[in-house]
């Protein structure tokens, strides 16, 4: 009886028709990087982001309309690599925006001893670096931006400069965008299409 219920139901459902209703979505987006450096004392590494990069990282329908982009973190994680004879990093990121390059961290001490947490959340973040990166990214997501930009991780042992340093630091941006995109579905669902 159940089971004849439900194939009523279902049939009931898909004589409805289906329509183009509009629907709310907030995916996250992580852009990764990774910074080798095998260098004695002072380090200066620089990696270029792409908006094919991002946008291949959030999929976004071209029919969608983007309403908002947020920047939630930014965190490293560190693998100590042979040869490493730094016990502590003081590590600075920075963008390169054409002639702009704000900070987006600065002297941030990472430890390379017992080193066993997966990521460490950068919570010393400088606001303008921040809201520079975030333009820039949500310049890529609204299409009107399409130019690549560097950023740059550069650092020294401590307490001790000058020191042997041999680590892979991986640097994590996860962001989420907000967007409405109308999809095809039984009108009993989502809103009027509107876009």
């Amino acid at each position: 009886m159940k089971k004849n219920l439900l194939i009523i139901l279902a049939i009931t459902l898909l004589a409805a028709g289906c329509e183009m209703r509009k629907f709310e979505f907030a995916p996250t987006i992580n852009v990764d990087e990774t910074y080798t450096i095998d260098q004695t004392g002072a380090f200066f590494e620089i990696q270029t982001i792409t908006r094919a990069q991002v946008m291949d990282a959030l999929d976004i329908p071209e029919t969608a309309t983007v309403k908002e982009f947020n920047i939630e973190k930014i965190s490293l994680r560190v693998t100590v690599l042979e040869g490493n004879q730094a016990s502590v990093i003081l590590a600075s990121g920075k963008l390169e925006l054409g002639s702009n390059k704000p900070d987006i961290f600065e002297n941030f001490p990472v430890s390379l001893i017992k080193v066993d947490a997966p990521w460490i959340g950068l919570n010393d973040l400088i606001a303008e670096g921040v809201e520079s990166l975030k333009g820039k990214i949500e310049g890529y997501v609204l299409g009107n931006d399409d130019s690549p930009f560097n950023i740059v991780v550069s650092g020294d042992s401590s307490p001790t400069a000058g020191q042997k340093i041999n680590v892979s630091l991986e640097l994590k941006i996860t962001g989420s965008v907000k967007y409405v995109d109308c999809i095809e579905t039984l009108p009993y669902f989502g809103d009027d299409c509107d876009i």
